[in-house]
């Protein structure tokens, strides 16, 4: 079974090197604290502008204005933005980020694979407001990078941090961590099968009242949302169901139930 986390990392060490993440002009904006706007309302979504990806090939046309998908989403209800980065398997666009970054006033959360400073750096330069670490790089040893150094490093140029796990390891690891946020990936990164009873069977029988939570992938409806209420979820990150939706703006009103 080909391991599709691992391939990930060796396209972005390839990008790394291709001088990807370093020819950047630099965003100001606005700073925003994802995990307070999380914390802020009952149902929290952290909408996702992702063109493609592995398990779904195309999801949108990439030559759309990501302006304006931006704007339908935050008048949708969205309390923050993920932006994927990632070029190769993605479609993301560092390009992309910073033109929202210029437009929009809310957390902005750089979405990649990532593993070095330099990426870190680049995050910070185009405005993000948290980045999203996977606890199984390095965990796996994908890296030789120490994730608390990367943790530290992050928090040292004032960005928060998710920290994405995908099983209950994982999870109970990551909450000894100074990590920002959890969250829990229905989706594995190795199969790229997805579950929403993975959140639900990591979260059951667990106290985690001192540690925001979230819930990423395969969430396509409010009653999706609601049966991970249940399980004491902070926010939702979702992706493809809104970026494949003809109208993002309602679809998203559909999941608050606004």
């Amino acid at each position: 079974m080909i391991d599709i986390l691992k391939k990930l990392v060796l396209d972005v060490k390839n990008s790394i090197k291709n001088g990807y993440y370093d020819d950047i002009i630099p965003v100001i904006k606005n700073k925003y604290s994802l995990k307070n706007a999380v914390l802020k309302n009952k149902i929290s979504i952290i909408s996702e502008i992702k063109f493609a990806s592995p398990s779904a090939g195309i999801i949108r046309d990439f030559k759309e204005d990501s302006v304006k998908i931006a704007y339908s989403m935050q008048n949708g209800g969205a309390i923050a933005l993920s932006i994927l980065t990632e070029e190769k398997n993605f479609n993301g666009s560092l390009r992309v980020f910073s033109n929202i970054a210029n437009n929009i006033q809310m957390p902005l959360i750089m979405k990649d694979i990532i593993f070095t400073k330099k990426q870190i750096d680049a995050g910070k330069k185009v405005g993000a407001d948290a980045i999203l670490l996977i606890y199984t790089i390095f965990r796996e040893k994908y890296t030789n990078k120490r994730l608390e150094d990367l943790i530290d490093y992050a928090h040292n140029n004032d960005l928060e941090i998710i920290l994405e796990c995908h099983n209950k390891d994982e999870f109970n690891e990551a909450l000894t961590t100074d990590a920002d946020i959890i969250g829990i990936n229905n989706r594995d990164l190795k199969t790229f099968n997805t579950s929403l009873n993975t959140t639900k069977k990591i979260l059951e029988n667990q106290n985690h009242a001192n540690k925001c939570i979230i819930s990423e992938s395969g969430i396509k409806s409010y009653s999706d949302i609601q049966d991970l209420l249940n399980y004491n979820v902070n926010g939702f990150l979702i992706g493809s169901s809104i970026m494949s939706s003809n109208n993002i703006e309602n679809k998203l009103k559909e999941l608050i139930n606004k």
